[in-house]
């Protein structure tokens, strides 16, 4: 789906090794969203950001495929949203 995108079962493994059930795994440039994809399949949260539209809506749409009610699902547009709150010269 993306040109960087990596493979699932690597993705599956590193969340495995380098956290624990129900943490939250961050990935700031999403892509498509094979993390996303991983860790929830491995029991964690996540939480991606993607600044393209065209990949927020794949990564949107593979997470939604992958869903079912054990998970709660939740998409924030932040375009209009300056990159930083809070900050002050």
């Amino acid at each position: 789906l993306h040109a960087n995108q990596k493979p699932l079962a690597l993705l599956q493994h590193l969340i495995r090794q380098h956290s624990s059930t129900d943490e939250t795994v961050l990935d700031i440039c999403s892509g498509s969203g094979s993390t996303g994809v991983a860790a929830v399949l491995e029991d964690r949260n996540f939480i991606g950001i993607e600044k393209d539209p065209i990949y927020s809506n794949l990564s949107k749409k593979w997470l939604q495929k992958i869903s079912n009610q054990n998970y709660k699902l939740e998409f924030s547009d932040l375009s209009d949203k300056p990159l930083f709150f809070g900050v002050e010269n």
